[in-house]
């Protein structure tokens, strides 16, 4: 009979803007492989986010290797109370690391299995404390199974560890990007509406290219303002719908299962005809934030006015998790 002790371990590294990587690095068991399963089949929640299993005995499996993941996930079973004496190996291989404190801030997760739960917290501890010793940021959160390893509490709470994992890295992504893009301060209403409407799972949001209080590149486009100052006010105006939906909800952006629809309205006359390749500056954005999770049906629409004389307008729905 097995039991599944499941440790996550997360950080608050800054991630880059690139598509996140998690391997997961496993002493081979069929419990364990089954568990990395269900580990990746959590994480692929996130499309953004690309997941390795790879077992100790491969060939392939080189403490190198653990530099070019953003988060490493490590599987063994419980021996003697203590971790398998090949993971200690790849361990002990791995000095290089700790001497140049490589792996200093990056995220990882634990997940064990043993024969009863009598030596499970002394084994994790030793793991814990080996993995802190590389520097690596933990949290401390157990996770639990039960003695059928394939029953659906088990299989849950691996897939809640891969999705934790994803999730956590997404989140920091998004952080890294409202830091670079600059977010504005929410806009306030100025009458009798709301900034966002959510109904259900989905959030409506409608916004111009306001900035600090006055409207960035005012005008009719090729007329009173040049295509790359309306570029500017476009991706002005997404930033805008972003902060909106930031506030709304309360600073948590993974909460975004996707960008359903835009919809951008451009100041223009009936000679202009280059509304699309000025709402990809927003989509762009949109893609940066949230990767695959951005991608959406979109129209673009010439007007012939638009409140406060703004050159953009943007109306977004985002669906998102109810948790």
């Amino acid at each position: 009979m097995k039991y599944i002790f499941i440790y996550a371990i997360l950080s608050l590294n800054v991630f880059s803007l690139s598509k996140s990587k998690i391997l997961v690095l496993y002493h081979y068991s069929p419990v364990l492989e089954q568990v990395a399963k269900n580990i990746k089949k959590g994480a692929e929640v996130f499309s953004d986010v690309h997941i390795d299993l790879l077992s100790l005995d491969e060939e392939r499996a080189s403490s190198e290797l653990l530099l070019h993941y953003d988060a490493v996930i490590f599987g063994s079973p419980v021996h003697y109370g203590n971790i398998s004496s090949s993971m200690l190996l790849f361990l002990e291989q791995s000095i290089s690391l700790w001497k140049d404190r490589s792996l200093k801030g990056v995220p990882a997760a634990i997940f064990m299995t043993a024969g009863s739960g009598k030596n499970a917290s002394k084994a994790m501890s030793v793991f814990r404390e080996n993995l802190e010793t590389f520097g690596m940021d933990l949290l401390r959160e157990d996770f639990l199974g039960l003695k059928n390893s394939s029953s659906f509490i088990e299989n849950y709470a691996a897939q809640k560890l891969g999705c934790l994992m994803a999730q956590k890295i997404s989140y920091e992504k998004d952080k890294t990007l409202l830091k670079n893009y600059n977010l504005p301060s929410p806009a306030k209403p100025v009458g009798n509406y709301l900034p966002a409407q959510r109904s259900g799972n989905y959030i409506y949001i409608n916004q111009v290219a306001l900035h600090e209080g006055k409207i960035d590149h005012p005008g009719v486009i090729h007329r009173d303002i040049s295509l790359e100052e309306a570029k500017e006010a476009t991706r002005q105006t997404i930033l805008n719908c972003l902060s909106i939906l930031e506030n709304e909800l309360e600073g948590d952006l993974t909460k975004v299962k996707r960008v359903v629809e835009m919809t951008g309205f451009f100041l223009s006359d009936d000679t202009f005809t280059a509304h699309s390749a000025l709402l990809n500056e927003a989509s762009q954005v949109l893609f940066d934030f949230f990767g695959e999770r951005g991608k959406h049906a979109r129209g673009a629409i010439g007007a012939s006015s638009l409140p406060l004389n703004s050159s953009v307008e943007i109306k977004i729905i985002f669906e998102v998790s109810d948790e």
